[in-house]
């Protein structure tokens, strides 16, 4: 995320970017005509964008980017484009829609969220990684008097082995057949077996 800067001031700098590698010099109008916008809208914004440090124009000159704004509308952009490889190769969005999403959320996504979006899109690409939308519910999740399949532990290894031990094991049918007056502990059958395991256990167990 850009900090200090409005969503609308990262398109602005995002658009400069795009023309100047399209066509070169810069100019207000061009912008505007980008952006959809009056060249008075426009030339407001700039001057906040120069006060700012980020970009720099003589007057009637074209607009030019500075080191720091340059940095930032190539921040904006690599945001936008690793979300919308998100949305296509990975969710299966279709491109116009995925184009759209990207331009909204680009703005708002952390630093530490899209560092860990790269990783994983690096890794999905190798074949690292597979997505699989339909493994989302845990044991927690379950309804009583529903059942499923257990599909995976992501539990912690000392966790994990007590939930194996528990025969909550990979491929095992698990029905959710109570709960505590209060919620918690969970009353569970596997394969059975009748079992008793607290939430705070339950939701390391995925189901399908």
């Amino acid at each position: 995320m850009v900090l200090s800067l409005s969503a609308s001031l990262q398109d602005y700098l995002e658009s400069i970017l795009d023309l100047r590698e399209s066509g070169g010099k810069v100019r207000v109008t061009d912008l505007a005509q980008k952006l959809g916008l009056t060249k008075a809208s426009v030339s407001q914004a700039l001057t906040q964008l120069a006060d700012k440090g980020l970009i720099k124009q003589e007057p009637y000159g074209p607009i030019e980017l500075t080191k720091a704004g340059e940095f930032q509308a190539k921040k904006v952009r690599a945001n936008h484009d690793l979300l919308f490889s998100f949305l296509v190769d990975v969710l299966g969005v279709e491109v116009q829609t995925a184009n759209a999403d990207a331009c909204a959320i680009e703005h708002a996504v952390s630093d530490e969220t899209m560092d860990k979006l790269a990783i994983f899109l690096d890794s999905y690409k190798k074949g690292e990684q597979k997505m699989e939308p339909d493994q989302t519910l845990t044991l927690a999740d379950l309804k009583v008097g529903q059942s499923g399949l257990i599909y995976k532990l992501i539990a912690p290894s000392d966790l994990k082995q007590k939930l194996l031990d528990m025969g909550l094991i990979k491929g095992a049918t698990v029905l959710l057949q109570g709960k505590a007056p209060l919620g918690d502990p969970l009353e569970v059958v596997v394969q059975g077996t009748k079992l008793s395991i607290r939430n705070n256990e339950a939701i390391y167990v995925l189901i399908k």
